[in-house]
């Protein structure tokens, strides 16, 4: 996923980045405080870069406060992702930044992985884009061309070698949600509403299958769950999100909102949702919803799963509300 990257099909002013509270990754960012944007990881663990100061800085949610953990000073990065360990990070920046003139996809990024504990050497690769953790702590991306062929690379941090290429026949940018250590889906990077189509990869074999399509799909993946969510655009403009069972595409849920309005635990158990005004519960057993807090007419631009999952961080346009969920 990539940041600083506009979808004209949502109605929310949403911001593309990996975890856009997604996870995946995850984006949150308040303007009312002038604070440096928060990128979480799946587990919850969020991490910011301070332009003012050039640090690197790890992100307490409960208090609201940041620390900082790394100098990065001189750099601008587009985009960074704590590991699930938090004892290494990368950021992704502009592969065209200061040239005059775009050389290959301006979607593509370079990044540069770094320890946070000196146990290995920087890693950088160039022409990459959605690059991600995986919960073993390797780094998985699609590589482009020039330095790459449409593949899905996944790269061991600790030796610095390439684990797997997996050739997915397209050398256009892809974003990847990661489902488990095994599975990841892959979704056409888009910016308009035409039918789009999305694809399971199966890390382990290397088969790639058919999942879903519609009018500017989006998907949202929680790693190790057994769900996916994905939002398609009537033809009125109007979006509509499904959860789904991933391995059988049986529909738990839908409901009228953008993707932002939705987000469930690890564990598949807890599902949270924004229907009109209140933030509720879904059971996706007993098919039972549960009102959790009514937030008023505000326009949800993402909500996250915090570590321990039990409050859940529902940001708006101006504001974030952290909200215990037990």
């Amino acid at each position: 996923m990539k940041n600083k990257k506009i979808y004209l099909i949502i109605i929310a002013v949403l911001v593309v980045g990996a975890v856009v509270f997604y996870l995946a990754s995850k984006k949150d960012s308040d303007s009312t405080n002038n604070n440096p944007v928060v990128y979480f990881n799946p587990s919850g663990e969020g991490i910011s870069y301070n332009t003012k100061t050039g640090q690197v800085e790890s992100y307490n949610p409960e208090t609201d406060t940041y620390k900082s953990i790394y100098d990065l000073s001189g750099q601008d990065p587009l985009y960074l992702e704590i590991s699930p360990d938090q004892k290494s990070f990368f950021f992704a920046a502009d592969p065209n930044a200061g040239l005059d003139t775009v050389k290959f996809n301006p979607d593509s990024e370079n990044i540069t992985v770094k320890s946070l504990g000196s146990n290995f050497n920087d890693i950088t690769k160039n022409s990459i884009f959605s690059p991600h953790w995986l919960n073993d702590t390797s780094v998985i991306y699609q590589a482009l061309p020039p330095d790459g062929k449409g593949e899905i690379v996944v790269l061991s941090v600790t030796s610095g070698k390439i684990l797997k290429q997996i050739p997915i026949g397209d050398e256009n940018p892809n974003e990847i949600g990661i489902l488990d250590d095994s599975h990841v889906i892959i979704t056409p990077f888009a910016s308009d509403v035409s039918e789009n189509n999305s694809s399971i990869i199966n890390l382990s074999t290397g088969a790639k299958t058919n999942f879903v399509s519609g009018n500017g799909l989006r998907v949202k993946t929680i790693p190790q769950s057994k769900y996916v969510a994905y939002q398609t655009v009537t033809d009125n403009g109007q979006p509509k999100t499904k959860l789904v069972e991933w391995s059988n595409r049986t529909t738990v849920l839908e409901f009228d909102k953008s993707l932002e309005n939705i987000v469930w635990t690890s564990d598949s158990k807890k599902i949270y949702f924004i229907k009109t005004t209140q933030l509720l519960s879904f059971d996706p057993v007993t098919k039972t919803e549960k009102p959790v807090k009514d937030l008023g007419n505000v326009n949800v631009v993402g909500m996250q799963i915090l570590q321990g999952e039990n409050k859940v961080l529902v940001q708006t346009d101006s504001a974030k509300q952290i909200i215990p969920t037990n």
